[in-house]
């Protein structure tokens, strides 16, 4: 289950939401999700760097949401310093993980989980949990 869902779970339980919020909370966050899938796989043809544009929208997004005189500016800058964290973050994965494409023993362990979607699903579960 998704953080936000249990994170409005809990704020409607405590009363600080109520239902109809919790429930906007989580739909906004599966369409911004998608959104952001659809974005990255879109920017990322033709082989165009989002790293250009990530740390631009970071200062931006940064210069906006400090020094916006509306609320309105303030939260499109959000939005930008948000989607060029976003961007910058998967930019810095790509690079760490580069070198574990040409690792042999990378190559073998993800075929043979390939291979046992139990197993997959417990390695990624686990992944997940561990810090």
């Amino acid at each position: 289950m998704p953080s936000n869902v249990l994170l409005s779970v809990g704020f409607v339980n405590a009363g600080l939401l109520t239902l109809k919020q919790a429930l906007c909370v989580a739909l906004g966050a599966n369409v911004g999700t998608t959104f952001t899938a659809w974005l990255v796989s879109t920017l990322g043809i033709g082989g165009l760097k989002i790293t250009m544009y990530s740390l631009p929208a970071i200062g931006v997004g940064f210069l906006l949401q400090v020094l916006g005189k509306t609320q309105k500016v303030r939260s499109f800058g959000n939005i930008l310093l948000g989607f060029g964290l976003l961007f910058l973050g998967m930019s810095i994965m790509k690079d760490v993980f580069e070198p574990l494409k040409s690792n042999p023993n990378m190559q073998n362990a993800l075929l043979w989980l390939g291979q046992n979607p139990i197993l997959a699903v417990l390695a990624g579960t686990l992944m997940t949990v561990l810090p």
